[in-house]
């Protein structure tokens, strides 16, 4: 019997393709600029307003990007308007790639946006840290949690 278990996940999150006319984005949480949990110092709590567009962050070699923590609520506007609220906090991204297109990537040139808006409403996401450069990820900063209570709802 071969025994495997998981002890760390990347994320634990619920990944939505919408219409790529839903550009227009507003929430409130910590932002103007992407954040994680370990990476989370310069961002401020208020209500922001921005583009999908804008929360691509071009890194030399395209990666995920874009993620916000401590969200209350998220509205995406297009032709209509959705809006994700939950009872505790959520992280969130939304950007014109795919988590397979930016991974594919190694420039950024290469990347053509797709025809979708890609929002990701997660419970966590594990730090940036990674020991490839630095220090290895804090355990505080990991996704180990064995049980996960996370809802939220969409309107």
């Amino acid at each position: 019997h071969l025994k495997t278990e998981i002890n760390e996940i990347p994320r634990f999150g619920i990944r939505f393709a919408l219409d790529s006319k839903f550009e227009t984005l507003e929430y409130f949480g910590k932002g103007k600029r992407e954040c994680y949990i370990d990476y989370q110092e310069h961002a401020k709590m208020d209500l922001w307003q921005s583009t999908v567009t804008q929360e691509y962050e071009p890194y030399i070699m395209p990666q995920d990007c874009g993620n916000h923590v401590g969200v209350r609520y998220l509205s995406l506007t297009g032709e209509k308007t959705l809006t994700f609220q939950a009872e505790k906090p959520f992280e969130f991204s939304a950007l014109h790639y795919t988590l397979e297109e930016l991974d594919r990537a190694r420039h950024a040139f290469e990347l053509i946006p797709s025809d979708t808006t890609e929002v990701l409403i997660c419970y966590k996401n594990r730090g940036v840290g990674s020991n490839s450069c630095g220090p290895r990820l804090r355990p505080q900063y990991c996704v180990t949690d064995r049980r996960i209570h996370f809802a939220f709802q969409v309107r």
